[in-house]
């Protein structure tokens, strides 16, 4: 039987992301988000979750900006490495897989009168933006 490891997680990042090449020539972007949640006392906790992104998406990460809400998709991993003390030490983080910014905020969307859908980076659109890039006449039929 074959096991799942996927996160979902929406957030806020907690700085701009941070894109560079490797030494293999591979484009890494790595950025932190915030997960708020509320508990039943009704005090909000955060968690802190380290997201890295690679090759393409890594470069479509890199307009990401400081307080800008995301939606992250991946797999959770653990790496270990030694410090400089030579004790082990584990970094957690989730490898993405698909980053998006969702609709809107509500600010903005009364400025849109609501109106917006996501395109296929992940970032919203107006209403007649896409249906501008979806025109009906283009279809053989």
């Amino acid at each position: 039987m074959s096991l799942i490891n996927q996160m979902i997680i929406i957030g806020n990042l907690g700085g701009d992301a941070e894109v560079k090449d490797t030494k293999n020539g591979n484009l890494l972007a790595k950025f932190s988000v915030a997960v708020n949640k509320k508990g039943k006392d009704g005090q909000e906790s955060t968690t802190w979750v380290n997201v890295q992104a690679w090759r393409n998406l890594a470069e479509a990460c890199c307009n990401l900006k400081k307080g800008d809400r995301v939606v992250v998709i991946g797999e959770y991993i653990s790496n270990a490495y030694m410090s400089t003390a030579g004790e082990k030490k584990y970094f957690n983080s989730l490898n993405a897989v698909f980053v998006a910014k969702p609709i809107l905020s509500s600010e903005k969307n009364n400025q849109n009168n609501g109106q917006s859908s996501f395109n296929e980076f992940g970032t919203s659109v107006s209403e007649e933006e896409y249906n501008a890039q979806h025109s009906n006449e283009e279809i053989p039929f």
